[in-house]
Order: structure tokens, then C-alpha cells, then sequence
């Protein structure tokens, strides 16, 4: 049975799990590798801004002999490995489980990671068909490129003048908030639109519209932080119905919340919402519990710490 999952909204959170996670110098012939490589298939990740440094599992299983299967060890490498494929625009991605997952687990950490729209399609495998041996499992992606193209291309135009060494992360990360503050309205008429298919949720409703809601102002933020190399997350509250980001700046994860500074902004010289701890965000931000379908602060954190390796041993 196949089913079609909308990833345009982003309100479902979920609890964190284990994962592998073995990382190599980019270069994998260099001798502080040793001993870091698996036995048998493997891929070397190279996207240049999720999982730097990140090996995965291939199966050598025969009956996978026409395709590149997967070994996926966790929800959270499940999420990683398809954001890896959406953000390349691949078609399709297959795996099989190394143990059984929870499936309800992956769309918070996947809906964590992407800044454009995409429709998810999953089904299962069996291998041969006539007396199995195996099972693999696909997700085919389909992509609203019109869309996808404009929010990249405002994205590159955004952000062209801050890509010089001359700028700092911090400097980047708020000379690119103020430009989007600047360009942007909250859209209180997506407030009524019950299903959330508005643009006003996406990253498109900031680029191409100039209005949005905080799911839409976070999709936005997190795609110029991601096009300038600084990393970043969207988290999403249920029980404040909200969202925001957490980035990385000056070796430490801080939070800012794009939507309640444009409240601000035009009014103050000061920020309210930028580049805060979790105990200042907390004064009037509320993290889900953790429980059921649902991530706590703690969670995005090693989410974070596993989707950036280089940020492993920040706060």
C-alpha cells in the first residue's frame, strides 16, 4: 500500500533515536581514516552542507544488484539520507532497515531540514517477486520546480552580497535577517487557512509574496543561513503553534525567531529574538515535551549535533 504524505506544512514533531554515526575526513584515502571504514558497500557523503563528513551503508545483498539500497540504522539517517536526495531533486531513494523504525519519528527531523515544498510517495518491496528473499523500501519524490526555482534564485540573489570572506557567520546571519525583516509582512489571512496549504507557510510565501506566517519566516531564514554554509534548523512547537530556528554562530547553537522580531524591528534598535540561549528563549517560547509525536529541545539538539558534525560539542 502506498500512501501520498504533503510535506508543504510543517507541524508534525517527534521523539528522537540512535543512529550510527561513523564520520571520515572528506578525503578518504588519507591515513586518519583508518579503520574508520565499514566492510563492504559504503557511500562517502559528499553534499557540501548536511552530514559533512558522514559515511553510509550500501547493501551488497544480490538481490539489490540493480539498484542502491540503503542500510539505514535510525530515523534520524532516514530523514538526513532524504533530504540528502530531495535536495538533490533525485526521483526516488531506496533502503532497507538495519531495525525497524518509527515511522512516525522521520517527518519531524525531514520537515527540520527543508526549505522547499515536496510530496513524498512511500511504498515496499519484495525481492525476487516470486519466492522473496528480501525487502526494500522506496519514497519517490515530486517537487513543484516552478517554486523550488523561484525560492533558490531569490535565495542566491539574497544572499550574493554577504558571501564574501569579509563577513563574519554573526554578521551574515544578521544582515540577512534584517533583508528578509525589511521585505516581509505577517500574512494573518493564511491564519484562516484551516488545511495550511497556503504559501504563506512556505519559504515561497516570503520570496515570492513578501508575507508569511513563522512556519513560512522560518523555511526563509533557514534558506539564506543554508545558502551561506551556516548551519541550521526549523523547530516547531504544537503546543505554542509556532515556529522558529536554531543556527549556529561563534561555535555556539542559538535561537532566533524571525516572526515576533518583525514585530519589533521597525520600532526598536534593539533585538529581541536574535541569537538567543535556551533560557532566554524560554521566558515566552515553549518546547514540546517529548513525548509521543512530539521533540524536545534536547532532541533538535542532537538532531543538530548529527545532521552538522562539526558542531558536536556545542550547546
Amino acid at each position: 500500500m502506498k500512501k501520498i504524505r504533503s510535506l508543504i506544512i510543517i507541524y508534525l514533531l517527534v521523539l528522537s533515536g540512535c543512529t550510527k554515526n561513523i564520520i571520515i575526513n572528506e578525503d578518504p584515502y588519507l591515513s586518519d581514516n583508518k579503520g574508520k571504514l565499514p566492510e563492504g558497500r559504503y557511500e562517502i557523503n559528499t553534499h557540501p552542507y548536511y552530514g559533512v563528513g558522514l559515511i553510509f551503508d550500501l547493501s551488497d545483498e544480490p538481490e539489490f544488484k540493480d539498484v542502491d539500497v540503503y542500510i539505514v540504522h535510525s530515523e534520524m539517517e532516514l530523514a538526513l539520507l532524504m533530504a540528502i536526495h530531495i535536495e538533490q531533486l533525485a526521483y526516488d531513494f531506496y533502503y532497507v532497515e538495519d531495525r525497524e523504525l518509527d515511522y512516525e519519528k522521520i517527518w519531524p527531523y525531514l520537515t527540520a531540514l527543508l526549505v522547499n515544498e515536496v510530496e513524498i510517495e512511500d511504498g515496499s518491496y519484495d525481492v525476487p517477486e516470486t519466492n522473496p528473499t528480501a525487502t526494500y523500501y522506496s519514497y519517490n519524490f515530486t517537487y513543484n520546480l516552478e517554486k523550488t526555482h523561484k525560492v533558490e534564485n531569490a535565495i542566491d540573489e539574497w544572499t550574493y552580497e554577504y558571501k564574501s570572506s569579509y563577513f563574519s557567520d554573526h554578521d551574515k546571519a544578521e544582515y540577512s535577517l534584517m533583508n528578509m525583516l525589511e521585505a516581509v509582512v505577517y500574512d494573518d489571512a493564511a491564519l484562516n487557512d484551516e488545511a495550511r496549504t497556503d504559501d504563506g507557510f512556505t519559504a515561497i510565501g516570503v520570496f515570492q509574496d513578501g508575507q508569511a506566517v513563522c512556519n513560512g519566516y522560518s523555511q526563509a531564514y533557514m534558506g539564506l543561513l543554508k545558502d551561506m554554509d551556516i548551519p541550521a534548523i526549523l523547530i516547531s512547537s504544537d503546543v505554542d503553534d509556532h515556529a522558529w530556528n536554531m543556527i549556529y554562530i561563534d561555535g555556539e547553537w542559538s535561537y532566533v525567531d524571525s516572526t515576533w522580531e518583525d514585530d519589533t524591528y521597525e520600532t526598536s534598535d534593539n533585538w529581541y529574538y536574535f541569537l538567543l540561549d535556551q533560557e532566554e528563549l524560554e521566558y515566552d517560547h515553549r518546547f514540546d515535551s517529548g513525548n509521543g509525536d512530539t521533540l524536545n529541545a534536547k532532541d533538535y539538539l542532537e538532531f543538530a549535533h548529527y545532521v552538522f558534525p562539526k558542531t558536536s560539542d556545542a550547546q
